[in-house]
């Protein structure tokens, strides 16, 4: 028996339980989960400093320049890039800072996000975000995020 069917196994027999204890969308949820259904991948680039990784993210994605790419400073947080939607279009960006979060246009994005930014750079500025979130309008990340 491998793995894989062990859990399958294991996830079968406790779904037979919750559903005769009425526990039907516990047991719906434990098997969505099992399936991989509504579940995004997600593909982490790391390496060492100044080595392309943003480069090759937008390789990935399939787009020239959405990545933040500064010759002379290297990106401070990690930065997700996910599809882009009504809610979060393109040419946005959500800043993620300890205390909640905060849209700004993506041309701030380094200013932000770089160890040479703007707001990085500011000792009057009180909180830097801790991440990032990229909304991307490209095919490939329809069924994939990727954090650079």
């Amino acid at each position: 028996m491998s793995a894989e069917s062990g859990v399958a196994d294991l996830v079968t027999g406790a779904g037979k339980v919750l559903r005769a204890y009425g526990r039907n969308a516990l047991a719906d949820r434990a098997e969505r989960k099992l399936s991989g259904e509504g579940r995004t991948r997600s593909v982490v680039v790391v390496g060492e400093i100044k080595r392309g990784k943003s480069m090759l993210v937008n390789a990935l994605i399939g787009r020239d320049g959405i990545t933040v790419d500064d010759v002379e400073n290297a990106t401070a947080v990690s930065i997700r890039f996910v599809p882009a939607d009504a809610e979060n279009p393109e040419g946005t960006a959500e800043l993620v800072f300890p205390d909640g979060n905060r849209r700004i246009p993506h041309a701030e994005l380094a200013d932000w996000t770089t160890t040479g930014g703007r707001y990085v750079t500011d000792p009057a500025v009180e909180a830097l975000p801790v991440a990032a979130v990229v909304p991307v309008a490209s095919r490939r990340l329809e069924t994939a995020t990727i954090v650079d």
